[in-house]
């Protein structure tokens, strides 16, 4: 089962590794055909 632990883990270790204070994420979906999606993502760490 998976409540996020891990994924929260994991970017707090991130953010302690390079001294970062904040993150921010911006994502991007464009509908494609086919009930297809493009998703994409882009993570500013400070």
């Amino acid at each position: 089962m998976d409540n996020g632990t891990y994924k929260d883990e994991y970017m707090t270790d991130v953010m302690i590794e390079i001294d970062a204070r904040d993150c921010q994420m911006q994502l991007q979906v464009e509908e494609l055909q086919g009930d297809r999606y493009l998703i994409t993502h882009k993570v500013s760490l400070k």
